[in-house]
């Protein structure tokens, strides 16, 4: 039993070393100027860490632009990640509740969303957006985040309404209540748990792609922050300390989210094992 559990703190020691060691190098790296990231050894904490520190943010964000894929990814991540889960609401209850005939298929049709690689169907995305002109605009990126998302959503929603009793259907049915009054007087209150379950996964996930925002997009106008990290990593203009910067405020949202919404992302875990 010691040894059991000995052998689990060495590993989960070793897992957190593993996951700090990067994350450390990466501060240190963004509070060092470009001279000492180049000639000091690389673990060595720097002099004048603050001075440094707001000088790498300053390069980053106003000469690399970073302001604009900051802005870009935030109204990305709100839009798409709200607009999808309302819209999978409207489509997880009738799912869920209704029970008519083929809800079933319905609903697996939905999932192929998510049973196929995002790759797949990039090269077919790509060129549908540059026929309808939604290339390279916010409009475009929107569009895109707020599809993608709905699968996983009603996937999410669905699991959690159907753990509500049907007596509360029953009753509203009693009352006279509509369809769509059950479901907005009723069933989406119930479901705000869930909702902000899936808000807050939707918008992690949202803020750290790179392939969409790489892609369908070309100009600091339109591009989400992962893409405009890529696109400065590839310049000769910025160097490891002012990256490690950009880093750190690509970050910095999604563990605010997470720090604020923590509870729901745990309880995240739980919603979708549940069965019909």
């Amino acid at each position: 039993m010691r040894f059991r559990r000995a052998a689990s703190y060495m590993i989960l020691t070793f897992l957190c070393a593993a996951w700090i060691g990067p994350f450390y190098a990466t501060v240190i790296a963004a509070l060092k100027t470009n001279r000492e990231f180049a000639t000091s050894p690389f673990w060595v904490p720097p002099v004048s860490p603050i001075d440094s520190l707001v000088e790498n943010l300053r390069t980053a964000w106003v000469d690399g632009s970073v302001q604009h894929y900051f802005f870009n990814s935030l109204i990305y991540a709100c839009v798409g990640s709200v607009a999808a889960t309302l819209v999978a609401s409207l489509a997880a209850f009738p799912i869920a509740r209704l029970k008519f005939r083929g809800s079933s298929f319905v609903f697996y049709l939905i999932m192929c969303g998510t049973f196929f690689p995002f790759q797949m169907y990039i090269i077919p995305l790509l060129q549908l957006w540059i026929k309808l002109n939604l290339y390279n605009t916010n409009l475009g990126m929107q569009l895109v985040y707020t599809a993608i998302c709905i699968p996983f959503v009603v996937f999410l929603l669905r699991n959690y309404l159907i753990t509500i009793p049907s007596d509360l259907q029953d009753a509203a049915r009693i009352d006279g209540l509509s369809y769509f009054g059950m479901y907005w007087r009723i069933f989406l209150p119930l479901s705000l748990p869930a909702i902000a379950v899936g808000i807050t996964f939707q918008f992690i996930w949202i803020w750290n792609d790179l392939l969409f925002g790489l892609v369908l997009t070309s100009s600091p106008t339109t591009r989400n922050i992962m893409a405009g990290i890529t696109t400065l990593s590839g310049s000769i203009s910025y160097t490891y300390a002012t990256l490690s910067a950009v880093s750190l405020i690509a970050a910095t949202p999604t563990i605010v989210v997470f720090i604020l919404l923590q509870r729901y992302v745990t309880r995240g875990i739980l919603l979708g094992a549940v069965k019909k």
